[in-house]
């Protein structure tokens, strides 16, 4: 008798079937468990880079606001096209040592400029 004529008597038995049923539910549940895991991982990662995101954001509004009032709009204008913690790490950094609001402006401008060539 052939592997194929077994599998169809085997096919047949309600045990088979109670078998067949139990591991198939099985492996949902154990599906829904590593999906759900795998999507609270990628939630809480994207949880923190908004977070960093909000922050840095925050942080280069402030500066502007204490040092270069007059500039808010175009600093807003800025973090509204770039979501690059690392460049907007760098114009906290960059707009804390400008020396004047024609400088601020000036990075401003060519920040903003370089994200939509």
């Amino acid at each position: 008798m052939g592997l194929d004529k077994i599998h169809e008597i085997l096919r047949d038995m309600p045990l088979y079937q109670e078998i067949l049923r139990a591991g198939r539910e099985e492996g949902l549940a154990r599906g829904r468990d590593e999906g759900q895991q795998a999507g609270q991982v990628t939630g809480r990662k994207i949880g923190i880079r908004e977070g960093q995101l909000f922050a840095q954001r925050r942080a280069i509004m402030s500066i502007v606001h204490e040092r270069f009032p007059k500039l808010e709009l175009l600093a807003k204008k800025h973090m509204a096209l770039d979501s690059n913690a690392d460049r907007l790490n760098n114009l906290i950094v960059q707009l804390s040592i400008v020396r004047n609001e024609r400088e601020a402006t000036r990075l401003l401008y060519l920040e903003s400029k370089s994200l939509t060539e």
